[in-house]
């Protein structure tokens, strides 16, 4: 029974040692991926749309601070410093419906202060990449729920995964919008509200990923408790 115990925590250990190195790796990758974002970027919007995309850029992630900061780091504590399963369940499952209802309300607060933000801001154009990017704080909380559930299991791979499809997917639906955009001539505002719109996408494919590996996870762990 100790020597059991043991191999767990030793196991454990190891895990979480491979894992802190995959997200080293995977902050890298995601680094590198930024710069080389903002050289085509610029080249396409110009000054004047990296400005309308930097300003709703700043609110979300104003946002992002507001809905996922302290949760999934209680949930992944709660969540590892248990053994039993219908309680990580139990507590992924209010950590999920509570990013749901964050994330929904950040949603609808980005989407409804849209104009008075970017007035503020004095770019009133900003309110269509304002508005275009909402839909991301919803994403990016159902992304945390799952997140916090692997960070709990010690399985840091999904995270960096995760991060790196996020950085990857703004990178190409990001150029690809906005060269999309210049060549159906629409305005810069709306230019610059179609990159960011690759950022909204990407964080869904990301949500998207998350959640298909937590479901194989869970036959997994079906499959071998049979």
């Amino acid at each position: 029974m100790k020597n059991t115990v043991e191999n767990k925590r030793t196991e454990k250990g190891r895990k979480f040692i491979f894992g802190v190195y995959v997200l080293t790796l995977s902050t890298v990758v995601v680094k590198i991926i930024g710069l080389i974002y903002k050289i085509p970027m610029l080249k396409l919007l110009g000054s004047t749309g990296m400005g309308y995309f930097n300003s709703a850029y700043e609110i979300y992630a104003a946002f992002c601070v507001i809905s996922t900061s302290g949760i999934p780091v209680a949930m992944s504590l709660l969540i590892s410093s248990t053994e039993d399963e219908r309680r990580r369940k139990k507590i992924f499952k209010v950590a999920l419906f509570s990013f749901l209802i964050l994330g929904l309300v950040c949603m609808a607060l980005m989407i409804g202060l849209a104009y008075p933000f970017s007035n503020f801001l004095g770019t009133p154009h900003t309110y269509i990449s304002l508005l275009c990017i909402s839909p991301a704080i919803f994403f990016i909380c159902l992304s945390s729920a799952a997140r916090g559930y692997f960070q709990g299991l010690g399985q840091m791979k999904q995270t960096a995964i995760s991060q790196v499809i996020e950085a990857a997917g703004k990178l190409v639906f990001g150029l690809i919008f906005a060269s999309a955009g210049i060549k159906l001539q629409l305005d810069m505002p709306q230019i610059a509200g179609a990159a960011v719109l690759g950022l909204t996408l990407a964080e869904a494919i990301s949500a998207a990923y998350l959640f298909i590996s937590k479901g194989k996870t869970k036959a997994e762990d079906n499959a071998s408790g049979d």
